[in-house]
């Protein structure tokens, strides 16, 4: 408006000046120029009126002309001051624009914030009230009562859910829901009505809920890797924080192990590790806050027939995959599956198709049986198992070195028992032992010495053998025999000691049977061997 007003009251001045000066015309023609470069701005400036409607035009004129005498004076140097003016509210209209721009713009930010955090919050509240039900199962009263004035005594909660809250007691069971259940247990367990209950809305890239849970679900997957092979993991929240669980057998035997999260996230420095007794089952307790975590199963949650999905790193490709399937049998520690799991899966989980509820972890796999009592069963195909997680498990503390330890010290034991069993086989001879000979599958008894030829007594063996064959020295048949012997008794004698050794480790339960059975054969190995140095006698 003011804009406006201005341009009028200019336009009457300068015609009255020019009235009085013909030798203005021309600066009057210039006047004109810069008002209408004046009026294009008009556009831009907050105190610009509405576009003049046709009515309005056609008012506007009928409207007296104001004659040139009328207009006011003006001279230079307040003409000056009005352009000067003007151009200075032009500015400011421009930098209020601006302003306005980033205050929109920081709005939209803090709102954005705003959601994030407004959705931090509620999936942090839908923890916690999971938290507060599980807390409150196995709980005991001597007496309660509930708003209808009935009371139960020696009263247990068994289950605790958004619907109702289960109980037993001395007259038997019951279920009490939000219009049951006292108000306080309403509020602190939130109680809802199930027609209350609606659908969370799903997000647009979302098939639906199925969709939603198993994007979930591989978010809590882990690949576990080592310089002897690779296989899977996955986080659970439980008692105290957080735990990787995963199958005894992807750690053993592996080092240098390095865990990597759906994130990215890796780390490597593993502490205390707890052994499930008697289970190709562990579970390590961690520092780090996943992205997603499982949901360990109830007692007893595995069903036969129920709908699971396996997640793993299938083939150890280093991508989680999964493999839908079926319940197929459960066993006292262990269910078997449908899913098509393969190498890679172990360690796994095993998910209730439609929640993120972890009823297993994927262990081992039996292979197809060919003869004829299997023809036309289910044993014909691959079977594929998983340790169940829905029952009481016994863990026992251990740290990873430590376990890793174990499975070292048996290698190294079964590594002297293939050397005592190769010595035992060989028969000496002028021209030495035959070292090429086969003592086990595709391995000769060379193949034995060389991955134990850091043993002296191994090196002393290979270099009389040496000069044997080149003829560098020469024994009589009794001497021959009575320097190999004496060699078969050091080693026979080295052999007993570190068996005495091996046999009192501490091994953990995962490790025993193994450990057990690579004692069994050391025995018969030095049984051998003490009949090989008889016979050279």
């Amino acid at each position: 408006m003011r804009s406006s007003y201005l341009s009028i009251g200019l336009l009457a001045v300068v015609l009255g000046a020019c009235k009085q000066k013909d030798d203005q015309t021309a600066a009057l023609a210039d006047l004109q120029a810069q008002m209408k470069e004046m009026q294009k701005g008009r556009e831009d400036s907050p105190f610009v009126e509405e576009p003049v409607k046709e009515e309005e035009k056609e008012e506007e004129s009928e409207t007296p002309k104001i004659s040139e005498s009328e207009l006011p004076k003006i001279s230079e140097s307040e003409f000056s001051d009005l352009k000067i003016e003007n151009k200075v509210l032009r500015g400011s209209v421009d930098r209020s624009k601006e302003t306005l721009k980033k205050s929109e713009s920081k709005i939209e930010e803090l709102e954005k914030t705003l959601e994030e955090l407004q959705k931090e919050f509620e999936e942090y509240r839908k923890k916690y009230v999971l938290k507060i039900r599980a807390k409150a199962e196995g709980m005991k009263l001597a007496t309660l009562e509930i708003p209808s004035g009935k009371i139960y005594k020696d009263v247990v909660i068994s289950e605790v859910t958004e619907l109702r809250i289960k109980l037993r007691h001395a007259g038997g069971a019951a279920s009490l829901n939000v219009d049951t259940a006292p108000s306080e247990w309403v509020e602190k367990y939130a109680l809802v009505s199930k027609e209350s209950l609606v659908p969370e809305p799903v997000a647009s890239g979302d098939a639906d809920g199925l969709e939603k849970a198993e994007m979930d679900a591989s978010n809590a997957i882990a690949i576990i890797t080592g310089d002897k092979g690779v296989g899977t993991g996955f986080f659970v929240e439980g008692k105290g924080g957080y735990y990787l669980y995963t199958a005894a057998h992807v750690l053993s035997g592996n080092e240098q192990l390095e865990v990597t999260t759906s994130d990215g996230r890796k780390f490597k420095n593993l502490g205390r590790l707890e052994i499930a007794e008697g289970e190709d089952l562990v579970r390590l307790a961690i520092g780090v806050v996943p992205k997603h975590a499982l949901e360990l199963p109830k007692l007893g949650q595995v069903q036969d027939g129920a709908e699971i999905t396996a997640f793993g790193n299938s083939g150890g490709g280093g991508v989680v995959n999964q493999a839908e399937g079926t319940v197929n049998g459960i066993g006292d520690s262990s269910f078997e599956v449908t899913a098509e799991i393969i190498q890679g899966n172990s360690g796994g989980a095993i998910v209730e198709r439609d929640t993120s509820v972890a009823l297993g972890v994927v262990t081992h796999a039996i292979a197809a049986r060919t003869d004829v009592w299997a023809q036309s069963t289910r044993f014909t195909k691959v079977r594929r198992f998983a340790a169940r997680l829905d029952r009481p498990i016994e863990w026992k503390k251990t740290t990873v070195f430590d376990f890793l330890k174990e499975p070292k010290a048996i290698e190294e034991i079964d590594r002297g028992t293939r050397l005592i069993f190769a010595l035992s086989m060989l028969q000496p001879s002028g021209r030495g032992l035959r070292l090429n000979t086969r003592v086990g599958g595709e391995l000769t008894a060379m193949d034995i010495f060389r991955e134990n030829s850091n043993m002296r007594a191994v090196q002393d063996l290979l270099k009389m053998n040496e000069e044997l064959g080149e003829r560098k020295i020469g024994l009589s048949k009794a001497d021959l025999k009575k320097q190999y012997a004496s060699y078969y008794r050091d080693l026979l004698s080295g052999s007993k000691t570190q068996s005495y050794r091996f046999q009192n480790l501490t091994m953990s339960s995962f490790h025993k049977k193994r450990s057990q059975e690579s004692l069994m054969w050391r025995a018969k190995a030095e049984m051998a061997l003490a009949a090989r140095i008889v016979a050279m006698r």
